[in-house]
């Protein structure tokens, strides 16, 4: 575990508060494309350890026990501090059941492709309406695919008339999402 306090610290995540450096990893793995595997490969860079995950659930809550681990026990043996995180996990979720991954006849459908263009997947509820923050998560992956990464860019009222076609929002609503996507990606 020699390169955990070097691959954390390559990564932005304060190895000086272990509190904190778990609140970064959750960020850092739910920020990613593909989180599972970002929890994988957070993991496998400080332990030298394979491990592989169903669920993001446990693959978040693993990687942020052994990241807490690698900072106040700098000379623990890899093996332990994984076979530690996934016992804590456990310990986690009988204590707080909603925090464990849903078995799939309790799932909600839970991904659905809704914009041209896009590979981005988001979760929709029961009435097929798209949840919370998933407008947001599309029109940015829209204004990436329509403004930011083609040689041609559209200008602002293309990209709203796009938010409007695409997620079926109202010109106000579509105009919001543009002016936050400018504002983010200006940064």
């Amino acid at each position: 575990m020699e390169n955990a306090i070097i691959t954390l610290e390559e990564l932005e995540i304060n190895t000086k508060s272990p509190t904190q450096a778990v609140q970064q990893v959750r960020l850092h793995i739910e920020g990613s494309v593909d989180p599972i595997n970002a929890a994988t490969v957070l993991i496998f860079n400080i332990t030298d350890i394979t491990v592989e995950f169903k669920d993001l659930p446990t693959a978040l809550h693993v990687a942020q026990y052994v990241v807490y681990d690698a900072i106040t026990l700098v000379s623990a043996v890899p093996q332990d501090v994984i076979d530690n995180a996934f016992k804590r996990t456990a310990i986690l979720f009988e204590k707080q059941p909603w925090a464990k991954p849903m078995t799939s006849e309790l799932a909600p459908q839970t991904e659905v492709a809704v914009a041209a263009g896009v590979e981005m997947k988001v979760a929709i509820k029961s009435d097929g309406k798209i949840k919370k923050g998933g407008k947001q998560i599309l029109a940015v992956e829209l204004y990436k695919l329509h403004v930011v990464e083609t040689e041609t860019p559209v200008d602002n009222q293309g990209f709203i008339a796009i938010l409007m076609k695409e997620l079926g929002m109202t010109k106000a609503g579509a105009t919001t999402y543009a002016y936050n996507c400018r504002k983010q990606f200006a940064k």
